[in-house]
């Protein structure tokens, strides 16, 4: 513990003594609306396997792949947003 203390200190003398200018970089978060999330729609159940019929395999990847089109469509949108804040941010907006 007493050697973190001479540590601390003594890097603390040393930075009082550069004349340095500190980078001053500016952070900013993006924060995404809880909306753009929801959008993806639940997966249903899938049918029982040991009962499956041809149009209920059908049925289940039409399901599936609708799914899917739906959160790509929510992903892309997620993405224009990130583009959008980050564009007004580097344009000073």
């Amino acid at each position: 513990m007493r050697i973190l203390l001479v540590v601390l200190s003594v890097l603390f003398l040393a930075s009082c003594k550069t004349t340095a200018v500190m980078d001053q970089t500016k952070y900013v978060t993006i924060e995404i609306p809880e909306t753009l999330y929801e959008s993806c729609p639940d997966i249903k159940t899938p049918p029982n396997w040991e009962t499956l019929t041809n149009q209920q395999v059908i049925n289940y990847i039409d399901h599936l792949y609708r799914v899917a089109s739906a959160c790509k469509i929510s992903v892309n949108a997620i993405k224009a947003y990130e583009q959008e804040a980050k564009a007004r941010i580097e344009n000073g907006i």
